[in-house]
């Protein structure tokens, strides 16, 4: 049996956010544009806080399925001891 090999080549490059980010700060410093530094580099920021409220609302949705599992799983136990301590009596 040939076992072949064979290499992942990446080819750099710049993503649209970088580019923009580029942009505005070159914009900044010609004097075209007088945004404050916040908002120029906003395309920088947005990306990370966008990802954070994802993995947030993610985080949050999982929470509250296993929340409610257990909440489920307790009342079916409190069911079955009910009924346990009713066919005792």
């Amino acid at each position: 049996m040939m076992v072949k090999e064979t290499a992942a080549v990446t080819v750099g490059g710049s993503s649209g956010v970088t580019l923009l980010t580029i942009v505005f700060i070159g914009l900044k410093l010609a004097g075209v544009i007088s945004w404050p530094w916040l908002w120029v580099l906003a395309p920088l920021w947005i990306g990370a806080a966008l990802t954070i409220a994802i993995v947030g609302v993610v985080l949050f949705t999982l929470g509250m399925i296993v929340l409610m599992m257990w909440l489920w799983e307790l009342r079916q136990t409190g069911k079955r001891l009910k009924k346990k301590k009713e066919d005792e009596e």
